[in-house]
Formats: C-alpha cells, sequence, structure tokens
C-alpha cells in the first residue's frame, strides 16, 4: 500500500498553516511541535523542534534491529520488483517507520510530548479528533498544569470546554493571522 501512496505523497507541499506555524517558531513563539502527521511537511516548511508521535513514512526501519533507511531507498527496491525487501544486516522485515495499526507509541516521543505539555503556558490544538488516546491526553494535560489552550479545528471535540479560545476555521488562515498579529 506505501509502495503505491509514495508517488502521490512525495510531492505534497506545505500549506498556509504548515508555514506559518514555522514562521511562530522563526519568531521564538513556538518552542515545541508535536505531530500525529507522519508527512514530513512541518520540516519542509522550516520547523525544527518537532515531535513526531506517529513516526515518519519519510523512513523505513528493519523491526529487528532498528536499522533505517531513508524510504526512497526502499521504494527503489519495490519498484525494481523486489516484494519483500528484508534488513541488509540481520535479515529482518523492513516497514515505514510510521506506528502501525496494534504498535506501541514511540515512548520517547511520548516523553517529550507530554514534558512539552506540562511546561507549556500556551498549546494550540490544531487539527486533530482528540478522540484516540494517549494524544488526546496531551492538551488536557497541558490544561492541568496552567496552560491556556486555543483550538483550531474544523469539527468539535471532546474537549473543546477546555479550550480559552476555539476557531472552527481553516487552520491556514487562522494561523497565518495570528503571526500577522504578531508581528505588529
Amino acid at each position: 500500500m506505501k509502495k503505491e501512496l509514495f508517488n502521490e505523497m512525495k510531492d505534497a507541499k506545505p500549506n498556509k498553516a504548515h508555514m506559518a506555524l514555522a514562521e511562530l517558531e522563526k519568531m521564538n513563539k513556538l518552542q515545541s511541535l508535536i505531530t500525529q502527521n507522519i508527512d514530513g511537511l512541518h520540516q519542509d516548511a522550516g520547523s525544527s523542534n518537532i515531535i513526531e508521535l506517529h513516526g515518519t513514512n519519510r523512513k523505513a526501519v528493519c523491526l529487528s534491529c532498528g536499522k533505517m533507511w531513508p524510504i526512497e531507498d526502499i521504494q527503489g527496491l519495490l519498484e525494481k520488483g523486489e516484494r519483500d525487501p528484508s534488513c541488509d544486516e540481520c535479515s529482518g522485515f523492513i516497514k515505514p517507520a510510521t506506528v502501525s495499526f496494534g504498535q506501541s507509541m514511540p515512548e520517547q516521543e511520548m516523553i517529550r510530548a507530554f514534558d512539552c505539555a506540562v511546561r507549556s503556558d500556551l498549546l494550540l490544538m490544531i487539527g486533530s479528533s482528540l478522540q484516540v488516546e494517549p494524544a488526546a491526553s496531551i492538551p488536557r494535560e497541558a490544561h492541568r498544569t496552567g496552560a491556556k489552550l486555543i483550538y483550531i479545528n474544523r469539527t468539535p471535540t471532546p474537549s473543546d470546554n477546555l479550550a480559552g479560545i476555539l476557531f472552527q476555521e481553516d487552520a491556514g488562515d487562522v494561523v497565518t493571522e495570528i503571526v500577522n498579529e504578531l508581528k505588529k
């Protein structure tokens, strides 16, 4: 399935929200970016302090020894007809470096994410249903420790009542406007 989606995803470009979040980081207004996205578009936009809760589809990993490859290397093997590439060091199975159904969340990233949440004074929650744990707990934990919450989401979430400010609008428009106001 990843082989078939590769060519569609490789040409994806950051949108206005990605670019505005990178600008907030450059302005020293955004200390960390916690994302469930696996596409690497935050990096393409220029963000650098990123915690990828669900991994990245830009790399492949051996499930046995942990060796990593750029996903393009494995895609090349698949396109040459190799149906099941295996690790050149241990012969283990290789998969995209994303969290698959049934896999545990990456421990270090979860620790970093919750640490950022409890140390934050303001948390922007953008584009999540906040339905799936443990990621859904991150804004609640920030709120519990005193952070103000701004939610930018097209649809309601179970914890909208925690948000001090709630936007049900396009994230790119809202975050771009926040950047513009901060520059004034």
